[in-house]
C-alpha cells in the first residue's frame, strides 16, 4: 500500500503485530502507564513489609511507631489517586489508539481497489469498523494496564514471599500453576470462536443493511420470509458461536475459584503449624497471606485477560485483513493533450472474474470535442468501458489511451479530474443539495453552483423546498423523486466542468418536460465537451459524431446514426425493436 509518514506497515504481519505497530506511536503513554505500575508495585510491598514489623512489635510488644501508622495511610492513599489517574489515562490513551486505526483503516479504505467493494458487503465492512474497533478499545481500556501492572506485582511479591519461606511459597505457586495452565489450555479456542463470532455478527449486519435498503422490494414482492430466513440464520450462527465463546470462558469458572481459594487454604494450614513450631513469626505469615493476595489476585485476572487478548487477536485478525486489501496505485503523472484521440482502445480486453469476458478484444477511437454513444443489450459492456475509462479496473489485455498515454501511465487522481460522471445510479450523500453539488467542485462559489443547477433544470425544484439549497436530502436522496435525483447529479458534473463527460442514459429518469430542457442544456455544454453516452434509448444518441454497437464485449459495427441505419445490421436491428415495441 501507498502508506504515509507514520503509517503501520502492515503487508504480511500477524494481526497482534499490526495492533502493535499502532500502540507504538504511543509508546511515551505506555511509558507513564509503566512507570505508574512501578510505583504501585513499591507501594503494595511497602505495606506488606510494613505490616509485618506492625504485627511482630505489637506481639513483642514493643512502641510501634505511629509516624508508620500514618505514612501506611498516605501510602493506601496515594495509591488510589495514581490508580484513578492511571484508569483515566488508560481511557484517553485507548480512545486515542482505537481512533489511530479508525481513521487509518478509513483512509486506507478510500484507496482500496474498486473490485473489493463489489466482493464484500457494505454491512460487513462496517461491522468490522464498529463492533471489532470497540472489543479493541475495551482491551485497551480496561486491560492494557494490568498487563503491565499485574506481572511486576507477581514477580516483586514472588522475590520477597521466597525470603519469607521458600517451602510455604512452592506450596502455594504449584496450586496457582496448576490451575492456571489448565485455564490456559480451556481458553485457547477463544480468539477462533471470536473471529467466527464478528464474520456471523458481519454477516447479519449486512443481510441488515440489504432489507432496510431494498424495503419496497421486500415489501412489493413479499420477500419478508426469505430475508427474515437469511437473518435468522446469520443470527443462529453468531448464536453458535457466542454459545461456544461463553461456554469456554464458563468451563474456566471451577478453575479460577481453585486458583483463589486453594493457596490460602495451604498457607493457613501450612503457615499455622508452622507458627506453632516456630518456625515462622505470625506477622511474616501474615504478610506473607498479604502478598499471595498480590499473587493470587493477578493469576486469577491474568487468565481473562489473556482470554480477553486472544478474543483482541481474533477480532483483530478480522478488522486488520481491511489494511491487507490491494490499494490502487498512487504513481504516475498528470499529462496534456498528446493527441487528436482524447480516449482509445487498443484491442482491450478485460474479465472481472476471469471466466466471462466483459470486453473482447475491443479497438476504437474517441476524437476530442466529440460524442460517441455506446449501444447495446444489457450485458455488452457499456458500463465497463466507463470503469476502464475512469482507471477503476486495467485491462487484461490490451490498451486504454487517455490524451495518447496509456492510462496506466497516469496518476488516478489527476486522470479523474478530467472527468466527470452521471450514472444510471445516483448517489446523493445524506448532507444538504448545496454540499453535494459542491462535490463536483469544492471551490465553486455560491453563483456557480445555482447557474449549474438552472442548467440543469434543477434551481426551481430546489427553491421549492423548504430549506432552498440547504435542505438536507437524506440517506442517498430518500427526500427527492428519481427525477430531482437525476437533475441533482448532472448539476454536480455541470459544476465539475471537466473536459470528459460520461453520460448513463443522464436524462432516462425526467418527465419529457424537464427531459427536452436538460437536453438543451447538455447541448449546449457539450459543444466544449467529449462525450461518452450510454444510450437505452436511440432517439437520444441522433446527434452523436459515432455511435458503437456492443454485444457481449465485442465491437460489432460503428458509425453515425443515418449511416448505421442504411447498413441495416445490429443497430438497425435493435432500431426496429425498440420502435415495434
Amino acid at each position: 500500500m501507498q502508506g504515509t509518514e507514520g503509517s503501520p506497515e502492515v503487508d504480511s504481519s500477524p494481526s497482534l503485530y499490526t495492533l502493535r505497530s499502532f500502540i507504538k506511536d504511543y509508546r511515551w503513554h505506555i511509558f507513564i502507564c509503566l512507570l505508574s505500575s512501578i510505583i504501585n508495585v513499591g507501594i503494595d510491598i511497602s505495606l506488606a513489609v510494613l505490616v509485618q514489623q506492625g504485627i511482630n512489635q505489637a506481639i513483642s510488644g514493643d512502641h510501634f511507631d505511629t509516624w508508620k501508622i500514618g505514612f501506611i495511610a498516605l501510602m493506601i492513599v496515594v495509591g488510589f489517586i495514581v490508580k484513578y489517574l492511571v484508569k483515566a489515562f488508560t481511557v484517553s490513551v485507548s480512545t486515542r489508539i482505537t481512533r489511530h486505526i479508525q481513521t487509518h483503516i478509513f483512509d486506507h479504505l478510500g484507496n482500496v481497489k474498486i473490485s473489493f467493494f463489489a466482493q464484500h458487503s457494505t454491512g460487513d465492512t462496517v461491522s468490522r469498523l464498529t463492533s471489532n474497533i470497540s472489543s479493541i478499545q475495551n482491551f485497551l481500556q480496561n486491560d492494557l494496564y494490568n498487563l503491565l501492572y499485574l506481572p511486576l506485582l507477581c514477580v516483586a511479591a514472588t522475590i520477597y514471599m521466597l525470603s519469607i519461606n521458600w517451602l510455604l511459597f512452592v506450596s502455594c505457586i504449584a496450586i496457582i500453576l496448576v490451575s492456571v495452565l489448565l485455564i490456559g489450555i480451556i481458553s485457547r479456542p477463544v480468539s477462533k470462536y471470536a473471529s467466527e463470532l464478528q464474520a456471523h455478527i458481519g454477516r447479519s449486519n449486512s443481510i441488515s443493511q440489504d432489507a432496510y435498503m431494498g424495503l419496497h422490494v421486500i415489501k412489493a414482492f413479499g420477500l419478508k420470509p426469505v430475508f427474515s430466513g437469511k437473518y435468522r440464520s446469520a443470527m443462529e450462527d453468531a448464536l453458535s458461536s457466542s454459545i461456544a465463546l461463553e461456554k469456554r470462558k464458563t468451563w474456566m469458572n471451577p478453575f479460577i475459584v481453585l486458583l483463589k481459594l486453594g493457596p490460602f487454604i495451604v498457607c493457613i494450614l501450612l503457615g499455622g503449624y508452622m507458627v506453632i513450631h516456630e518456625t515462622i513469626d505470625l506477622g511474616r505469615l501474615t504478610a506473607f497471606l498479604q502478598l499471595l493476595n498480590y499473587l493470587v489476585n493477578p493469576a486469577s485476572v491474568l487468565p481473562m485477560v489473556i482470554t480477553n487478548l486472544r478474543h483482541v487477536i481474533g477480532v483483530s485478525k478480522h478488522l486488520f485483513e481491511l489494511l491487507r486489501q490491494p490499494t490502487e496505485r498512487a504513481d504516475g503523472n498528470a499529462f496534456g493533450k498528446g493527441s487528436d484521440h482524447l480516449i482509445e482502445f487498443q484491442q482491450v480486453s478485460f474479465t472481472y472474474d476471469g471466466s466471462k469476458q466483459a470486453v473482447d478484444n475491443l479497438s476504437f477511437k474517441v476524437r476530442e470535442n466529440t460524442t460517441t454513444a455506446l449501444v447495446g443489450a444489457s450485458g455488452s459492456g457499456k458500463s465497463t468501458l466507463f470503469q476502464l475509462i475512469c482507471g477503476f479496473y486495467e485491462p487484461d489485455q490490451g490498451c486504454c489511451k487517455f490524451y495518447g498515454r496509456d492510462i496506466r501511465e497516469w496518476n488516478l487522481k489527476a486522470l479523474r479530474e478530467q472527468i466527470a460522471i452521471v450514472s444510471q445510479d445516483i448517489f446523493l450523500f445524506p448532507v444538504t443539495i448545496a454540499e453535494n453539488l459542491c462535490y463536483g467542485r469544492s471551490s465553486a462559489t455560491s453563483e456557480e453552483m445555482i447557474e449549474a443547477a438552472k442548467a440543469a433544470n434543477a434551481h426551481e425544484f430546489i427553491m421549492r423546498l423548504p430549506e432552498g439549497y440547504d435542505t438536507v436530502v437524506g440517506e442517498r436522496g430518500a427526500s427527492l423523486s428519481g427525477g430531482q435525483r437525476q437533475r441533482l447529479a448532472i448539476a454536480r458534473a455541470i459544476l465539475k466542468d471537466a473536459p470528459v463527460l460520461l453520460l448513463d442514459e443522464a436524462t432516462a429518469a425526467l418527465d419529457m418536460e424537464s427531459e427536452a430542457l436538460v437536453q438543451e442544456a447538455l447541448k449546449e455544454l457539450m459543444k466544449d465537451k467529449t462525450v461518452l453516452i450510454i444510450a437505452h434509448r436511440l432517439s437520444t444518441v441522433r446527434d452523436a459524431d459515432q455511435i458503437l454497437v456492443l454485444d457481449q464485449g465485442t465491437l460489432l459495427e460503428s458509425g453515425t446514426y443515418e449511416e448505421l441505419l442504411k447498413r441495416e445490421g445490429p443497430f438497425t436491428h435493435l432500431f426496429h425493436a425498440q420502435y415495434s415495441a
